[in-house]
């Protein structure tokens, strides 16, 4: 038997007509340069090999279905007619035959059978698999892309196939040129917004019929909208595609029958279901991770309370909190720039004052969680090659399969915040890097893939000129009064314009020009810490009632205008949860019961109660 007739009878291989599965059916969009790209070189007698190169859910798959089905039906040039599409399935080939021996004797007998007709055209999904021998097998044992590579340079086979884009940068376009010579790589583009509208509406009837789901327009324009924003790491249509699925599929699963008809009972009544935009918003929200709430188009009552909500978790620093929130609700409502990132913020002011809280609270507003922030400190970026660290590799150097820390993060959350910490400390080299990034709200990493980052917002943190702070603290007698303990006025204003200088001698104009506000936060006076105190004993899973005494006292133990809050944390674990540890391990307090604290002499006392509230004590 010839290897011809057994790889079709294993369906190794296939001929193509207007109904083979093989490859993607249906009408195609945005793509018919592409198509006819193909047909031309086909056309020619050099060179006429084609490999299609695009990431996964690009429509690789699709485009040569399209190719080989047109030569099927017919396009009037006979030199093109004449061709017989063939579908090569060299996976399915490798599971047949498992040893190499075998594999190596079947593939390079039914290449050199195939040879032999000179209208055959190969039609090959995964070009590199048979190019370059990527099943695993040992190293050193080169099985059938030798044979086939000779085959072709003697133009005895004429072929067309795809090829993954991280396969192409990886191995293709800066290691492997000797398949230059013998065909061309055409890279796929990402279809627009636009043309995805189109792809949806081809195959919306087909879709309506199999769900028995009623689609609108307005629906497939939303899971556009809404892919394109929420999801960076796939590409259209692949990711449009798969949220009107998932969508559908949603829907249905709410909707079941109990009564288990078939589906084709349904098949000459008018849909019963009806998709709408909560569902696909319900979607898209299980696919990013992001709350429900704030992924509708209208986000109004977020915009409105944001400012409250971060008053009351960030002490101290009204001033701060309302510059963010003026800078964000102007880009939520729609008066940002469409690519830049969503907001570029420089934090500044002493240590301990709530720029790293401020961050993460802010994480927590907008997206209903503290881990949609990534920490990246910038002082461990002190060398000119520490770039590739945030950006990946080139190729050719050691982890350029991996990618950057910053680009792969974006990647993941396109709906994140992005905290830069001593951000002034990394080298020159690393801050060159952010200059495209605020401005055009993209990367290129290492593998040449576009990472999207207008969907972030981007802080960073330093401590230039917190010296100036203290000399004027120092001056300042504590108390409790509303203008004690503070930096006021024209010295708070003075020490802002300080800081904006050095800012100036430290970052070329280029680069502040691109930071949309530069926030001086303020050291904290007593009167805040006393507040954050009480926040801070909040947040333990026992219950405390507070007295103003013990509140106050804790807030002067803790007040240390060189670190800020970081001093008062440490002040509550050594005189209060330091003290109550030792008196459960002792049995006289049970644990996870409500404490009283209460201030004698100097020392707190700490008293086992039921639940009360007293009047003159805090719950905390």
């Amino acid at each position: 038997m010839s290897f011809v007739v057994n790889a079709q009878k294993s369906r190794i291989l296939v001929a193509i007509n207007e109904n083979s599965t093989e490859l993607v059916k249906g009408p195609i969009v945005g793509r018919d340069d592409i198509v006819e790209k193909v047909q031309r070189s086909l056309l020619r007698l050099s060179r006429p090999n084609i490999v299609l190169v695009g990431p996964k859910g690009i429509g690789v798959k699709a485009v040569l279905g399209a190719v080989a089905r047109s030569i099927v039906k017919g396009t009037g040039i006979k030199e093109l007619d004449r061709f017989k599409p063939m579908y090569l399935d060299v996976t399915q080939a490798v599971n047949e035959h498992k040893f190499e021996d075998t594999i190596n004797k079947f593939i390079d007998g039914l290449l050199e059978e195939l040879a032999q007709d000179k209208d055959l055209l190969l039609v090959i999904d995964y070009a590199e698999h048979l190019m370059f021998d990527l099943f695993n097998f040992p190293r050193g044992v080169r099985i059938f892309g030798d044979r086939f590579y000779g085959l072709v340079g003697k133009s005895k086979l004429v072929f067309i196939g795809g090829m993954s884009s991280q396969y192409y940068n990886q191995n293709i376009s800066f290691f492997n040129q000797k398949w230059g010579s013998m065909l061309d790589f055409i890279q796929l583009p990402e279809l627009s917004p636009e043309d995805t509208f189109h792809a949806l509406k081809e195959t919306m009837q087909e879709r309506e019929r199999m769900y028995d789901v009623s689609i609108s327009e307005e629906v497939l324009k939303s899971c556009i909208y809404l892919s394109h924003k929420y999801v960076q790491n796939s590409i259209f249509p692949a990711k449009a595609i798969y949220l009107l699925d998932e969508s559908m599929a949603r829907l249905k699963m709410k909707n079941r029958s109990s009564k288990g008809l078939a589906s084709d009972s349904f098949s000459n009544l008018k849909p019963e279901l009806v998709l709408n935009e909560a569902i696909v918003v319900e979607a898209i929200s299980d696919l990013t991770g992001l709350p429900l709430g704030q992924l509708s188009v209208s986000d109004l009552k977020l915009l409105r309370d944001f400012e409250g909500d971060m008053v009351k978790r960030i002490i101290g620093q009204d001033k701060a909190v309302k510059a963010v929130a003026q800078a964000i609700r102007a880009v939520r409502a729609g008066f940002g720039c469409n690519n830049r990132p969503d907001g570029i913020f420089y934090f500044l002011g002493p240590s301990g004052v709530g720029k790293t809280e401020f961050a993460l609270c802010l994480s927590e507003v907008l997206y209903g969680r503290q881990d949609r922030l990534i920490r990246i400190d910038m002082s461990e970026f002190v060398n000119p090659s520490d770039v590739t660290r945030l950006i990946g590799a080139s190729p050719g150097y050691v982890g350029y399969d991996k990618g950057g820390v910053l680009t792969e993060w974006a990647k993941k959350n396109p709906m994140s915040i992005i905290l830069l910490d001593e951000f002034e400390k990394a080298h020159p080299g690393c801050w060159d890097v952010f200059l495209q990034l605020f401005d055009a709200g993209r990367l290129t990493d290492g593998q040449g893939t576009t990472v999207d980052f207008s969907n972030t917002i981007i802080i960073m943190t330093s401590n230039i000129g917190s010296e100036l702070f203290f000399d004027h603290v120092k001056k300042i007698p504590l108390g409790f009064s509303s203008d004690d303990g503070d930096v006021h006025g024209a010295d708070f204003d003075d020490i802002c314009l300080e800081i904006q200088k050095r800012l100036k001698n430290i970052f070329r104009p280029e680069f502040l020009n691109r930071i949309d506000e530069a926030v001086v936060f303020r050291p904290l006076d007593l009167a805040a810490l006393a507040k954050i105190a009480s926040l801070m004993l909040k947040k333990f899973p026992v219950k405390f009632y507070a007295t103003d005494e013990v509140i106050q006292h804790l807030a002067v133990s803790g007040y240390e205008p060189q670190y800020g809050a970081r001093h008062l944390r440490r002040t509550i674990q050594s005189l209060i949860i330091e003290p109550i540890a030792n008196l459960i391990v002792e049995g006289k307090l049970k644990q996870g019961e409500p404490v009283k604290i209460t201030l004698e002499n100097g020392a707190f006392q700490f008293e086992r109660v039921a639940e009360l509230n007293p009047a003159n004590t805090r719950e905390s």
